[in-house]
């Protein structure tokens, strides 16, 4: 009994030092990729984002998509815009992620006309505004297209830090495609995570799509 718990805690010693460990080089490669593509200027960014835009709707996942989960870009992430209302303008459904800061979960909304449906709302991201919420039924979903703060090529994602998008990714059935959008600058060989961090399928930068490799 005695060396059953020596073994349980020094399992549990690991344990904590590996979660930590993996904490810190989630931090380090945060602060990194951000810098990166903070980096760059905004034409830059306009400029790849309609690269990535010119890929996305030429795949057949996008393509055959009726409803499509699009998150709304900041600052120097991947614009979403143009994606946005190419969308909607092939009646497609659009829902859009709204955060719920209380609960720390993302809820969300379909959205008829980004310019006039959306405003800046928490973390400084457009959100629908309170009388545009309209509910949509998550099941119905083909598609959804996502944010990072960096990607691997084994579909490995880190974002923020918060949670929101590993979640909402970890709660629902996997019946539909999970496309990252990213800059080129933003992929490294492999990321640190953990089984609570939601992988994706595919990843589309301004030079490629990289099809998640299934070693993991």
């Amino acid at each position: 009994m005695f060396h059953n718990s020596k073994k349980i805690v020094k399992g549990l010693m690991l344990t904590t030092e590996y979660k930590r460990d993996i904490y810190h080089k989630k931090l380090h490669y945060r602060k990194y990729l951000k810098r990166k593509r903070g980096s760059q200027s905004k034409s830059d960014v306009i400029e790849k984002s309609n690269k990535i835009f010119d890929k996305l709707i030429n795949m057949p996942e996008y393509i055959d998509a009726k409803n499509l989960i699009v998150y709304c870009a900041k600052n120097n992430e991947v614009q979403t815009e143009k994606i946005i209302k190419h969308t909607l303008s092939r009646n497609k459904k659009v829902i859009v992620p709204i955060t719920n800061t209380e609960l720390r979960i993302l809820e969300f909304s379909e959205i008829l006309d980004y310019d006039k449906d959306l405003e800046i709302s928490t973390f400084d991201i457009l959100e629908p505004k309170k009388e545009a919420i309209r509910p949509f039924d998550l099941t119905r979903i083909d598609l959804i297209i996502i944010p990072g703060v960096g990607f691997d090529k084994y579909g490995g994602r880190i974002g923020y830090g918060y949670g929101y998008f590993d979640k909402f990714l970890n709660s629902i059935d996997k019946n539909s495609p999970f496309i990252g959008l990213a800059f080129e600058l933003q992929i490294v060989e492999i990321l640190p995570t953990t089984h609570h961090d939601a992988r994706v399928d595919y990843i589309i930068t301004e030079k490629r799509i990289i099809e998640s490799k299934s070693e993991f």
